[in-house]
């Protein structure tokens, strides 16, 4: 949601109308595919017994390859976002005589440490929290930019 002014940006109107129109569409169908699978089929419980009825072993593996990829590159853009805001924030704070702290790489290292255990989660419902979080935050921006404008 706060990237979509910098998408704007830099795709311009059109090609963001586009892509803003049909990946919510998508999302629904997707959710309504899984709730009609759960529904036929009583005993899956998780998407990897709908990945292995799906496809079978084989495709439960490649599954989870692609699943877990996918969950580590949105920690590692998460972490990348962290780590150019602690630089803004650590360079104002504290000023430019520490290279240390204003190093970018040290920064972006530091918060995927923070970060990347969630992505070795065997359950997963732990990231719901994270999710919580996540959203929390959106909305104090966006009412502390709202405040600001008011």
């Amino acid at each position: 949601m706060l990237a979509s002014p910098y998408a704007v940006q830099t795709t311009g109107w059109s090609i963001f109308l586009i892509a803003l129109i049909p990946i919510p569409l998508i999302y629904f169908y997707t959710a309504i595919l899984l709730k009609r699978c759960l529904h036929k089929f009583q005993e899956l419980q998780s998407y990897d017994d709908i990945a292995k009825k799906a496809f079978g072993k084989n495709g439960l593996i490649i599954f989870l390859v692609l699943f877990y990829l996918e969950i580590y590159s949105c920690l590692v853009s998460y972490g990348v976002s962290i780590a150019d805001n602690l630089v803004q924030i650590t360079s104002h704070q504290i000023g430019y005589s520490s290279p240390i702290l204003n190093n970018r790489w040290l920064l972006t290292s530091l918060a995927m440490i923070i970060v990347l255990p969630m992505a070795w989660l065997r359950d997963l419902r732990a990231l719901s929290f994270t999710s919580l979080g996540s959203t929390i935050s959106v909305l104090a921006v966006v009412l502390c930019v709202v405040w600001v404008a008011i």
